[in-house]
């Protein structure tokens, strides 16, 4: 499983790019976002749980986050915890 989680997330900072304004939400390691960041990326991580994210927020009742404010939007290991995921995914 770690294997694949490492695969996972080089997929998704390959394709981040750079300069780019990102919206993580549901958490993410302090390795992955400082990956995404050395690419002169500002990273805003929203998270259920205070675990060090900079948003803390119940995203089963939207992103608190003003609407095409972000360049990138990662909703990784997020979606299957959603009561309403198709909610969710149009608030992306």
């Amino acid at each position: 499983m770690e294997q694949f989680h490492r695969y996972r997330w080089d997929w998704i900072i390959s394709r981040v790019g750079s300069g780019k304004k990102v919206l993580n939400l549901g958490g993410i390691a302090k390795e992955e976002k400082d990956q995404i960041q050395k690419n002169e990326n500002k990273v805003i991580d929203v998270d259920f749980f205070d675990r060090g994210s900079d948003i803390i927020a119940n995203l089963e009742h939207g992103i608190p986050q003003k609407d095409n404010s972000y360049d990138v939007v990662i909703a990784g290991e997020i979606i299957e915890h959603m009561t309403n995921p198709i909610f969710f995914v149009a608030e992306c």
